[in-house]
């Protein structure tokens, strides 16, 4: 008895460490895509290159982002995913390594490096929920799939509103998870509903109902804490950080849903088509933003007019 003990608590550490491993990865990943944003006037000094020449790195690592999402949509599932997760995560790390060790005159290589490095954590991108979905179900799947959010929000943090947003969601994760989970019939005897729904009938619609009265907020909020901006700065950080609260419906139960709706052995394409049509919108966002940018300040060049369009978004 005392042995089987033994095994089932060495398979539950194995079990935590893997789970580890899964979050760090896209996170590093996250910081490192992040870093590189930081990183323009001297990757500009060292290579010698100019805006324009800086912008095809962006460029390129999208289009191979959203190409190599199409493909695991389409071939996601035909291969081994642990296999095909480690293979990604080499190629990620070769090629990271190998992008900061270039001459000055290697700048169209070094483009091709961060361009197929954004292949491979593509890949792995869509790998991790889908791997994590298969270790865990239920309650410990949605608390694996929140630590996954918050440690790749922790990772993206750049300005005070950031920290306040991420703070939010932060606390809204814990919190909006429990509620949404205390209404679900589970699939493993969990039947009636826990905590604010004790003894009362769990709810089948309760995660599409939480996150849709939290995108419903977030969309009010966020347009509140923008009129609030040049009212009120203190006014709007609380409302952002409102935001970040209502915002985290979506990050704590949108995946979740997702790998609970789709059959195992499809898991990898629906993750990967999802974020195939969230970057239709994504990708030209940024353009979108500078033309409401150009047109909230004009012609004007003045820092504080720059500096109220970037404020709003």
């Amino acid at each position: 008895m005392a042995i089987h003990e033994s095994v089932r608590l060495s398979l539950q550490i194995v079990k935590v460490l893997v789970t580890v491993c899964l979050i760090l990865i896209p996170v590093l990943s996250s910081f490192v895509a992040t870093g590189i944003d930081g990183i323009v006037p001297l990757i500009q000094q060292h290579y010698n290159i100019n805006d324009s020449e800086t912008a095809t790195i962006r460029t390129t690592s999208s289009i191979t982002h959203t190409f190599t999402l199409a493909l695991v949509w389409f071939f996601g599932d035909s291969f081994k995913r642990r296999r095909l997760f480690l293979l990604s995560v080499g190629t990620w790390i070769t090629l990271s390594i190998l992008s900061i060790v270039l001459g000055v005159n290697s700048f169209m290589l070094f483009v091709v490096f961060r361009a197929l490095g954004a292949a491979a954590s593509s890949v792995f991108s869509v790998l991790v929920p889908v791997i994590l979905a298969d270790l865990y179900h239920d309650r410990a799947l949605g608390v694996a799939l929140m630590c996954l959010s918050v440690s790749e929000m922790a990772a993206k943090i750049t300005i005070v509103n950031s920290i306040v947003l991420m703070t939010g969601t932060g606390i809204g994760l814990p919190l909006i998870l429990w509620f949404a989970q205390s209404s679900l019939r589970s699939s493993q005897g969990w039947r009636h509903g826990t905590g604010p729904f004790s003894g009362k009938k769990g709810n089948d619609r309760a995660f599409p109902i939480v996150t849709g009265v939290g995108a419903t907020a977030n969309i009010g909020l966020f347009t509140f804490s923008v009129l609030l901006m040049d009212k009120s700065y203190v006014l709007s950080l609380i409302t952002t950080f409102c935001v970040g609260i209502s915002n985290a419906s979506g990050a704590a139960l949108g995946q979740q849903m997702l790998l609970m709706v789709i059959p195992s052995s499809s898991r990898a394409a629906g993750v990967a088509l999802s974020r195939l049509v969230a970057g239709i919108v994504s990708t030209p966002s940024a353009q979108i933003i500078g033309f409401i940018s150009d047109a909230i300040r004009g012609d004007s060049t003045l820092p504080y007019d720059k500096f109220h369009a970037y404020q709003l978004f």
